[in-house]
């Protein structure tokens, strides 16, 4: 199901234009073994540098990478659309963007956190704050019932864009 859904708009070409510049990683609450065929199948394998997958622990996950890259919170960036991406993102002190869709506009957002629809919109407005902060280490989440990944990476046919986001990948 998720490895025919479509793309996020934006996010196949933002992830394959920019694994060069900045360092990605996957989080999800799906099973690792699950994550990884995924990934395979989407040829999206040598876009993450790391994949971390249940029973991985999304705030443990993002602290262990910080860590091992040696990059401070400052020059993380975490893209998610849940109330568990929003409370790892701020376990760790990193700034967060939330990715509405259609299966979670009833949860509360505050004011002081940036959403975005889809990756056409980041290309405008996240992606210049990303190169004027001069963000290192993204994380994008992956959620399987929100086609593929939620802020992360699928491609949507329906709506192009310059930089187009999957509709499963944050």
């Amino acid at each position: 199901k998720v490895i025919a859904s479509a793309w996020v708009p934006g996010v196949q070409d933002f992830l394959q234009n920019n694994k060069e510049n900045h360092i990605f990683v996957l989080v999800s609450a799906t099973p690792q073994s699950e994550l990884e065929d995924i990934c395979k199948s989407l040829k999206l394998t040598g876009v993450f540098c790391k994949i971390y997958g249940a029973p991985n622990n999304k705030t443990e996950s993002i602290r262990t990478s910080m860590i091992d890259y040696k990059i401070p919170p400052s020059a993380c960036l975490m893209i998610g659309d849940a109330g568990a991406d929003i409370e790892a993102a701020q376990d760790n002190e990193i700034h967060f963007i939330f990715r509405k869709h259609q299966d979670n506009t009833s949860l509360p957002i505050k004011s002081n956190i940036q959403t975005i629809d889809n990756f056409c919109v980041w290309e405008i407005t996240v992606f210049k704050m990303i190169l004027t902060s001069l963000k290192k280490l993204i994380f994008f989440t992956y959620s399987p019932s929100k086609a593929a990944f939620s802020g992360t990476v699928i491609p949507s046919k329906e709506l192009t864009c310059a930089k187009p986001v999957s509709p499963g990948l944050i």
